[in-house]
């Protein structure tokens, strides 16, 4: 047999040199290995935040259509839109106009808030008349049906050349076409009912509009880039407000009209703009005439991801979002402004988000019906 010799054996295994090179291989690998994870995990964040915009916007654009598709019901009949309405809550309060949207525009590429008006009666019908004069100094209606019209009811006086005043049913009698709105019984109903009514009271035939509760509500944009829902609560004349998405950075609205000139058979959208107009060409902007020919509104939400990306080399260089906007009462591709705050605010790291675009046309339907 052949012997090894002793110093074959002690030269056998690993040397210091192979185990730097290991050690050196491993750690390269272990580097790689970092590289992809921190990679990865930078696209994942990129993913759910892409995802996460998608949804709030999503959702956002859903619940402002349900709620602009609702507006104007049960304001009464077409006579009554634009009626400043007098009212007061244990003492006087600003006039509510009987507009079932309002756009109050923010300015410039400013974020716009949405003030949407209906009524919150389930069970809306037509309105009652008056069968009676109604004098000024008096506190009960006399009224050719109390359908639906129950304690509690906010009710709406609404006669041509005069202005409307809300008043709260506190009695129906039954079998009976009284209705009382005594002051003592309401904080809406004041003392003396001649302080809020017309000179004169209104006439017989007057329309008696059951708004039930007040369904008032407005979106709009705080300067952290929340949209917030705020109900108007009629109960207790206090507005409750919610946090309804997170990153959403821009809130634009339009309306849409028909100015063509006298009557039309079929109604259609011939212009938009950004405020209210003088559609009916009588020279008065937002009467009666401009409102029933707002047939739409267009809106277009803004939501931002929520991570922040790093670039890898460079600067960030997303792209401005765009909508189909007015444009001399047209629609034009127009950009809608992020590299500002709702405050007012520069954002200098806009750049470094996704954006993704939102925009819809919303048919008012109670408007429609009405004609």
């Amino acid at each position: 047999m052949q012997r090894v010799s002793s110093s074959r054996r002690h030269a056998s295994g690993f040397s210091l040199t192979d185990l730097i090179v290991g050690l050196a291989i491993g750690l390269l690998a272990m580097l790689v290995i970092l590289q992809v994870a921190v990679l990865f995990e930078s696209r994942r964040k990129a993913t759910v935040s892409g995802a996460d915009a998608q949804l709030s916007g999503s959702h956002v654009l859903a619940a402002i259509g349900r709620d602009l598709r609702h507006a104007g019901y049960g304001l009464g009949p077409p006579e009554a839109l634009a009626c400043s309405v007098k009212r007061q809550y244990i003492q006087p309060i600003p006039d509510l106009v009987l507009q079932p949207v309002t756009i109050i525009d923010g300015g410039g590429s400013a974020p716009d808030t949405l003030q949407i008006l209906a009524s919150a009666k389930t069970e809306n019908s037509a309105p009652a008349r008056l069968i009676a004069a109604h004098a000024a100094d008096v506190d009960r209606l006399m009224v050719n049906s109390t359908l639906a019209i129950t304690v509690k009811d906010l009710l709406v006086l609404q006669e041509a050349g005069k202005p409307c005043t809300l008043l709260q049913a506190t009695a129906v009698p039954p079998s009976d076409y009284r209705v009382f709105h005594q002051g003592a019984a309401s904080n809406w109903n004041p003392a003396d009912p001649a302080s809020l009514l017309p000179v004169g009271g209104y006439g017989n035939d007057a329309a008696v509009i059951n708004l039930g509760a007040l369904d008032l509500r407005t979106y709009s944009l705080d300067a952290g880039g929340q949209l917030l829902l705020s109900r108007y609560q009629s109960s207790e004349n206090s507005w409750q407000s919610m946090t309804l998405a997170a990153d959403i950075v821009n809130l634009q609205a339009e309306y849409g009209f028909d100015d063509r000139a006298g009557s039309q058979a079929s109604p259609q959208i011939t212009t938009w703009h950004a405020s209210m107009i003088d559609a009916d060409g009588n020279g008065v902007v937002g009467d009666n005439g401009d409102l029933r020919r707002l047939l739409a509104v267009r809106i277009a939400i803004v939501a931002r991801s929520a991570q922040r990306e790093i670039p890898d080399t460079g600067s960030c260089s997303a792209a401005v979002p765009r909508w189909l906007a007015d444009a001399d009462g047209g629609l034009s591709d127009t950009t809608i402004a992020v590299d500002h705050f709702a405050d007012g605010s520069v954002n200098p790291d806009w750049q470094c988000y996704h954006y993704r675009v939102f925009q819809t046309v919303v048919p008012m339907r109670n408007l429609l019906w009405n004609q």
